[in-house]
């Protein structure tokens, strides 16, 4: 038997049957895509395997599925990304623990040095980023430029996030005061950042200078 027609549809010009089932968050195509002999090894154009599909989107019973019949946990997508760094990226608790229960490393890095922490400081999220503390992800890790993860959460503007892994650091602290906008780390802006990044800190202390002035 094969995906049906549906799936097959569905699925991106550079994604497998796998792909396909995981961003469709399938088991029934999943477990079929595996009879069939779909390899779990198969990687899309930007280096994603299966397994970082399921990751990046939290669906961990098929990442559960995709482990069990040997998934690569280390495997690295064109930034160097394992499958748990994109699922700390996402926040998703449930997919960190089925990785690393299925010996998924805590310490990877991706080509800039960015670590679990990172991952989940630079969107916030501070469940994931206790859970990973919790289990031994490193605080004091510094990526390419020199930012911890709770600088580089501090420097997104996630109060409770930078919080958090500042609490567990022992690098400098950036802590927050209300009363001033949270200025941009020194040195240059971590090479795995977004464009979003100095808007973000821009924003932030534009919105600061707005409440001084209405003191």
């Amino acid at each position: 038997a094969c995906l049906s027609g549906v799936a097959m549809s569905e699925q991106s010009g550079d994604d497998g049957p796998l792909h396909a089932a995981a961003l469709q968050a399938s088991m029934e195509w999943a477990t079929q895509a595996l009879k069939d002999g779909a390899s779990l090894n198969e990687r899309n154009t930007i280096g994603y395997t299966p397994l970082h599909r399921v990751a990046e989107d939290g669906i961990a019973e098929v990442a559960e599925l995709f482990l069990k019949h040997g998934a690569d946990t280390e495997a690295r997508d064109y930034n160097e990304a394992t499958p748990l760094l994109l699922a700390a990226g996402g926040g998703h608790v449930e997919v960190l623990e089925t990785l690393v229960r299925h010996g998924a490393k805590l310490t990877a890095l991706d080509e800039f040095g960015l670590g679990c922490l990172h991952y989940a400081a630079e969107s916030g999220h501070t469940a994931a980023a206790k859970w990973l503390l919790a289990h031994g992800a490193n605080p004091d890790h510094e990526e390419e430029s020199g930012k911890t993860a709770g600088q580089l959460a501090h420097a997104w503007g996630f109060k409770e996030t930078a919080e958090v892994l500042n609490a567990a650091s022992l690098a400098p602290s950036y802590h927050f005061d209300e009363s001033k906008s949270a200025e941009a780390l020194p040195g240059d802006l971590p090479k795995g950042a977004t464009p979003l990044f100095p808007a973000a800190v821009e924003a932030a202390a534009k919105a600061s200078e707005a409440t001084e002035a209405t003191e």
